[in-house]
């Protein structure tokens, strides 16, 4: 830890006390999503659960798509090429094309769906609506290393939901005005709290350049395709499962997910709190790079251990507290995907690395390798063994993503001049 001491950021900013913040941010973030989801679990039939969870899985890859990856860009503008109010415009209209798009898939399923179904997906697209605009000022923020304003934002949104579905899981055991109260404590925050600090940082009033968003869609289009790959790697298992199975396999498979998704948020922020620094140390000091990688996979690992043997000794007992006793049934499941987690959560550490050395797209064929182990091992094998094969699908595709991330890893910091 002295070698990221010695060395200043550009902002002057201190990155273990940045870094603190990230982690401790994204941790009450965790524990507080995982806590909603509890509540779904606990008082909601399965079936409006798996509902829930499947229009969060179809909305969340596309939303990925059309944002093509703009915090990312930001964050890693070390020449300030880009405007942030650039970024927003570009999010009203990628917004707009996911509303048609959400829409049309309505049109298509009408009469497949029901009404109740349709609309759950259509708010589940208006909470990542307004979490794609926020995003803009959290990436203006973290550009900054401000990563105490990411974290009290993060802290405030996830408490307002806490409390949205607090009051409307017992009261109305309907998942729909959950994900409204979503939505609407999203877009408070975001105009109240995150508006405000990022102005403080640069300019973010709305801005039309079409040169800039043109280069925007050049530089950030395959980083939104690869971040769209890497949602759907970690979902399409629940596409298959809801086809094969139903709504209530989704709610019970979502479960063990949900252990994943909570470990890879605490990741994230550790990620994202370096990933300026990594950047930074990628131009000018390779040899720092490879330090302060090293100082964030070690413990990461030793975390990811720990998490594996816990589930393996009592998963079916984890499971009877934060769900009903039908999900305690598929324990042995839960085991497998924990491994594929500890392996995913590892992809991506070396992903968020790649990404700041700036391959874009080495990054998208890893991501696309997984996904096609992932789509091929389901396709084939989950009709005839159930729920296990999803899990092993993940279990492969991570460990694919693994190897092949840390081949172009290594390639890239051995290249001289890149």
């Amino acid at each position: 830890m002295n070698a990221i001491r010695t060395i200043p950021a550009a902002s002057g900013r201190s990155l273990p006390r940045n870094t603190a913040w990230a982690v401790a941010g994204n941790m009450y973030f965790a524990g507080g999503r995982f806590l909603i989801f509890v509540l779904l679990w606990k008082f909601l039939p399965s079936e409006q659960v798996g509902q829930a969870i499947l229009a969060l899985a179809i909305v969340t890859p596309l939303s990925f798509l059309f944002n093509m990856g703009l915090r990312l860009v930001l964050v890693t503008d070390t020449t300030n090429r880009f405007q942030a109010g650039c970024c927003l415009t570009a999010r009203v209209f990628s917004n707009l094309i996911l509303a048609l798009v959400l829409a049309a898939l309505c049109g298509v399923q009408y009469g497949l769906w029901s009404i109740e179904k349709m609309a759950i997906l259509l708010l589940a697209g208006a909470v990542r609506a307004v979490e794609s605009w926020a995003d803009i000022y959290l990436a203006v923020l973290q550009k900054h290393e401000r990563m105490k304003n990411v974290s009290i934002s993060q802290i405030l949104k996830v408490s307002l939901v806490l409390i949205c579905a607090a009051v409307f899981a017992p009261l109305t055991q309907k998942a729909i005005w959950i994900l409204a109260g979503w939505a609407l404590a999203v877009l408070i925050v975001s105009m109240v709290y995150d508006r405000p600090r990022a102005a403080q940082c640069e300019s973010i009033a709305l801005r039309w350049n079409q040169q800039c968003c043109i280069q925007l869609i050049h530089l950030g289009l395959p980083l939104g395709i690869f971040i769209t790959i890497t949602s759907f790697n970690e979902r399409v298992c629940l596409y298959f499962i809801d086809h094969h199975f139903g709504d209530q396999f989704v709610a019970y498979f979502s479960t063990f997910l949900a252990f994943i998704a909570g470990l890879g948020a605490v990741q994230n922020g550790v990620n994202q709190a370096l990933l300026p620094r990594l950047s930074h140390y990628y131009q000018r000091n390779r040899k720092q790079f490879v330090t302060l990688l090293g100082q964030v996979l070690l413990p990461s690992w030793a975390v990811m251990g720990c998490f594996l043997f816990v589930v393996w000794w009592q998963g079916e007992l984890i499971l009877h507290l934060v769900a009903k006793p039908e999900y305690a049934r598929y324990a042995d499941i839960f085991v497998v995907v924990a491994g594929g987690g500890c392996l995913l959560l590892t992809s991506m550490i070396l992903g968020d690395a790649i990404i700041a050395c700036r391959r874009f797209q080495s990054r998208m064929v890893i991501v696309s390798l997984g996904l096609t182990a992932n789509v091929l091992i389901c396709w084939g094998t989950l009709a005839e063994y159930g729920m296990p094969a999803a899990a092993w699908a993940m279990v492969f595709s991570s460990a694919l993503t693994c190897v092949t991330g840390g081949a172009i890893l290594w390639y890239a910091l051995g290249k001289k001049g890149s």
